[in-house]
């Protein structure tokens, strides 16, 4: 038993330093003129890293890159091509992610077409996948809640609730 605590002891320190490597890593990204709290409108396609930020981040558009986004609320309705590193109150994916999804929020939702071609890793309170959403590789989560019923291509590997 000491065994597997050490060892989700370790996960949760590795993901949550690459998420702050990762944040830490994406400040000089160029986001082709995009400014603090300016949505990704749909039609809009953005051909580089983006850096979005503002109290409501909307993705209707696509993003051909990485996206680093901090707000109160993060809403991807169009195309990532690349990864979505988000950090808000409440993360939403209606839309694509080529890459993975790095996300710290006290809500996560991916919904009935949500779909993330790679990995998702979640730290926060409750995470929501809903049965029609799919996630390409792994999903790792560390959270106080979890409703886990959308389709995962390999491993599931959670810490849901309080850990003793």
């Amino acid at each position: 038993m000491t065994h597997l605590k050490n060892r989700r002891t370790r996960y949760l320190l590795i993901l949550s330093l690459v998420i702050l490597g990762l944040a830490a890593v994406t400040g000089s990204a160029q986001a082709q003129g995009l400014v603090a709290g300016e949505p990704v409108a749909e039609g809009t396609v953005i051909r580089n890293d983006a850096f979005l930020s503002g109290d409501n981040v909307v993705i209707d558009g696509t993003v051909e890159g990485d996206v680093l986004a901090i707000g109160r609320r993060v809403t991807v309705n169009g195309t990532i091509t690349g990864s979505l590193v988000a950090a808000a109150e409440v993360v939403n994916v209606n839309g694509e992610v080529g890459g993975s999804v790095y996300a710290a929020a006290a809500t996560l939702e991916a919904n009935e077409s949500a779909a993330v071609d790679r990995s998702l890793y979640f730290v926060g309170a409750q995470i929501n996948t809903d049965p029609e959403s799919s996630v390409g590789r792994d999903l790792a989560a560390a959270s106080l809640g979890a409703q886990l019923t959308g389709d995962v291509g390999r491993d599931v590997r959670a810490v849901v609730g309080v850990q003793r």
